[in-house]
C-alpha cells in the first residue's frame, strides 16, 4: 500500500484529525493519497473502544515520532496500533504484584501426570512451513533470545530457495515432535513477560501504574512451529468450535458475531422475558489448567498436541524485569492458547448443558473468552449457574460482578432477575448492547453517548 512520501506530517495530522481539529486545504491536498487512513483510524478507534484522548499530553510527542517512523517504513497497521494502544505498563510494585498474581500455581492433585504422550504431528510440508514463516508481521518482537522472525525470513532469500530452508524446516519438525532436550524445557517453554495497558469492564482505561494485561513474548521458533501445526489442525478445530465460537479459523469472526447478534436482537427484543447475558472470565488464558486443555488438544488439535505437551506439561520460566518467575498454566501471547482455551471452554459449556434440567439458551455466540447467552431469563440463569459450578474444575473464575445482563424488552420486561443481582451481575434495562467493545443498538442517543465518551 502506498503512503505519503513525506510521512513526517502524517502522524501529527492523523492525531489532530482524531482530536476533532479541522485540516487546512493544503494539508488535505498534501495527504490526498492517504485520506482513507484518517477515516480508517477514526473507525478503528471507535470499534476497539480505545480512548485516544486519555493519552497524556507528554506521551503524545513520543507517539507522533513513533508513528511517523512506522508510516515512513510503510507499516500502516503498526502505526494505527501505536496510536490507539494504551502503551506498556510501568514497573511499579502494584503492576509487578498484579502481573505475577495472574500466574497462579497448580492446586495439589491437578498437575499434568500419568498422560500418555500425544502422537507426533506428522510431516510438516514445506508449503506449510513457508506460509507460517511469511505470516509473521514486519517488526514483530523477539523472545528472550532476541531472535526475530525477520532474521529467519532473510536467511531464506527473496526467492525462498536457499538450502538453509530445508534445515529450518527439519528443525521445526524436531521441535514439533517434542524431541528438544528436556533440560531446556522450562526455558524454551517460557518467554519475556511484559504488561500492556488494559481497560476495565466498562471500557475505561486503567492507569498504567496500577494494573496491566500480561503478555508472554515467547521464542520465535516456538511461535513458528505452532503456526505450522495450527494450519494442520484447522479443519478439526473449525468442525469442533463452529458455529458458536468465532475466534478460531473464521475470517472476520468478530464482525460476523456482531452482525448475527444484531439480527438476533431484532427478532427477540420484544419478548417480555428475553435476556442477553455477557459472561466475564477473569484472566482466562493464564488460569486454565493444562490438564484440561492438553486433553482437548489431543482430541481436536492432534498436530499441535505433542508440542503443546512439551511446552505446557511442566512449569516453565518467565523473565520479568530480569527476574525469573514460574508459570504453571497457559500463556497469553502464545499462538496456541486461544484455540486451546476455546476447546476447553466449548467442553465446559457442553457439560453444563448436559447438567441443565431446562432447555439450553438458543443463542450463545463467543469470541475467545468473550461469551454471551441469550434466551428466556430462566434458561439463561440455569445455564449460567451450571457453568459457575463447573468453572473451578477447569481452573477458570467467572466474576459475576463483571458480567452484564441485558433486559431486552426494556420497561416491558417481565421476569425474575433477583438471582443474577444476588451475585452482583450488572443489569441494563433495554437492548443497548455493548459487545466486543462495540455498540449494537438502534438507539441514537446510546450511539451518540458512546461516541462522545470515546472521544472524551
Amino acid at each position: 500500500m502506498q503512503v505519503d512520501t513525506a510521512p513526517e506530517h502524517a502522524a501529527d495530522t492523523m492525531l489532530r484529525h482524531l482530536f476533532g481539529e479541522d485540516l487546512s486545504p493544503e494539508e488535505l491536498l498534501e495527504l490526498e493519497d492517504g485520506l482513507f487512513l484518517f477515516e480508517c483510524m477514526a473507525e478503528y478507534t471507535l470499534a476497539v473502544g480505545n480512548t485516544v484522548t486519555a493519552i497524556r499530553k507528554e506521551e503524545w510527542a513520543f507517539k507522533v515520532r513513533e508513528t511517523e517512523r512506522l508510516v515512513g517504513l510503510g507499516r500502516i497497521s503498526q502505526a494505527l496500533h501505536r496510536l490507539t494502544s494504551l502503551g506498556l505498563a510501568s514497573d511499579t510494585p502494584a503492576v509487578r504484584a498484579a502481573l505475577l498474581a495472574k500466574f497462579p500455581a497448580i492446586p495439589p492433585g491437578r498437575e499434568v501426570v500419568g498422560r500418555h504422550p500425544a502422537a507426533p504431528p506428522g510431516h510438516i510440508e514445506m508449503d506449510v512451513f513457508l506460509r507460517a514463516l511469511r505470516s509473521f508481521a514486519v517488526g514483530v518482537g523477539p523472545g528472550p533470545d532476541g531472535l526475530r522472525a525477520e532474521f529467519l525470513k532473510s536467511m531464506i532469500g527473496d526467492s525462498e530457495d536457499d538450502p538453509v530452508l530445508l534445515y529450518m524446516r527439519d528443525f521445526a519438525q524436531l521441535l514439533g515432535d517434542g524431541l528438544a532436550p528436556t533440560y531446556l524445557r522450562p526455558w524454551l517453554a517460557g518467554g519475556q513477560l511484559i504488561g500492556v495497558g488494559k481497560h476495565d469492564s466498562l471500557g475505561r482505561p486503567i492507569a498504567l501504574i496500577a494494573d496491566a494485561r500480561p503478555i508472554v513474548m515467547g521464542l520465535t521458533w516456538r511461535k513458528l512451529v505452532f503456526k505450522c501445526t495450527l494450519q494442520m489442525d484447522k479443519a478439526t478445530l473449525r468442525e469442533r468450535l463452529l458455529p458458536d465460537q468465532m475466534a478460531v479459523g473464521v475470517v472476520c469472526g468478530a464482525e460476523a458475531m456482531l452482525h448475527a447478534t444484531r439480527e438476533w436482537l431484532a427478532s427477540n427484543r420484544h419478548q417480555p422475558d428475553c435476556v442477553l447475558l455477557q459472561t466475564d472470565i477473569s484472566n482466562a488464558f493464564n488460569t486454565l489448567l493444562p490438564a484440561q486443555f492438553l486433553q482437548d488438544a489431543a482430541t481436536y488439535a492432534p498436530a499441535s498436541a505433542r508440542f503443546a505437551e512439551y511446552y505446557y506439561g511442566t512449569p516453565s520460566r518467565l523473565v520479568y524485569q530480569r527476574e525469573s518467575v514460574e508459570c504453571a498454566r497457559g500463556q497469553q501471547g502464545c499462538p496456541l492458547m486461544a484455540p486451546l482455551f476455546c476447546l476447553s471452554r466449548c467442553r465446559l459449556i457442553e457439560e453444563a448443558r448436559r447438567n441443565n434440567p431446562r432447555p439450553s439458551p438458543g443463542f450463545s455466540p463467543a469470541f475467545a473468552d468473550d461469551s454471551f447467552s441469550g434466551g428466556s431469563v430462566d434458561e439463561v440463569w440455569e445455564q449460567f449457574r451450571q457453568e459457575l459450578q463447573l468453572a473451578d474444575a477447569y481452573g477458570l473464575h467467572v466474576d459475576p460482578r463483571k458480567c452484564t445482563l441485558y433486559l431486552l424488552a426494556g420497561e416491558r420486561f417481565r421476569g425474575d432477575v433477583s438471582r443474577f443481582q444476588s451475585l452482583g451481575v450488572r443489569k441494563v434495562t433495554g437492548a443497548d448492547v455493548l459487545m466486543l467493545k462495540t455498540p449494537i443498538s438502534e438507539n441514537a442517543d446510546f450511539l451518540q453517548s458512546f461516541q462522545e465518551e470515546k472521544q472524551g
